[in-house]
């Protein structure tokens, strides 16, 4: 679902509940909810009983949220892992930021290695049981680079393996292996697209 798609049902929410949130912090809820509707419900719940607890008003909220979503948002990491995919596959380096949001780094790399390993599995269609629905459901939701291939989606997960392995070992702080894992990674989405001529 939409970043836009994601808004209007929290709008709705918020307006039958009379919650009184602003567009600005709706929209910052929707686009930390990797696309699902039930990720950005939850964190719409977490934020009302933040609030609530809190004595906070609406007014205010959309300058407060940014700090606030540290604070109340205690993210699922399968949400971070998630939306740490989303932008690693559309090439954003605000992958960067999402990956420094879990507490462990190594537990980071390892749940990564099996997101990628979801996702590479939906786009082969092999169904391997085991919740293959939720990437299959990733792939519907995510606009990729069209030149995603299973090529590709192997060497990050060969990159994400290494790293995760390499953060075992204690060979280096697991923080800057998993920043080296992620900008290795988007390297490899960022020369799919300049090897792929524009139209």
């Amino acid at each position: 679902m939409t970043d836009q798609a994601l808004v209007k049902l929290l709008s709705r929410i918020n307006e039958q509940e009379a919650l009184g949130f602003d567009d600005a912090a709706l929209s910052t809820l929707a686009s930390l909810s990797s696309a699902s509707p039930r990720n950005a419900v939850t964190l719409l719940e977490q934020l009302k009983h933040h609030v609530a607890q809190n004595g906070l008003n609406g007014d205010n909220l959309s300058e407060l949220l940014p700090q606030m979503v540290e604070e109340f948002a205690s993210i699922p990491p399968e949400i971070l892992v998630a939306k740490y995919t989303q932008l690693l596959l559309t090439g954003s380096y605000k992958a960067l930021a999402m990956a420094r949001k879990m507490d462990s780094s190594v537990r980071f790399l390892q749940m990564s290695y099996k997101y990628l390993k979801g996702v590479l599995f939906a786009m082969k269609a092999v169904d391997v049981g085991d919740g293959s629905a939720i990437f299959q459901d990733f792939m519907k939701r995510v606009e990729f680079h069209e030149s995603l291939d299973s090529s590709a989606l192997l060497q990050m997960l060969d990159i994400h393996l290494s790293g995760y392995e390499r953060a075992l070992a204690h060979e280096v702080d697991a923080v800057d292996i998993l920043d080296f894992t992620t900008l290795k990674s988007l390297e490899v989405i960022r020369a799919l697209r300049s090897a792929t001529p524009s139209a």
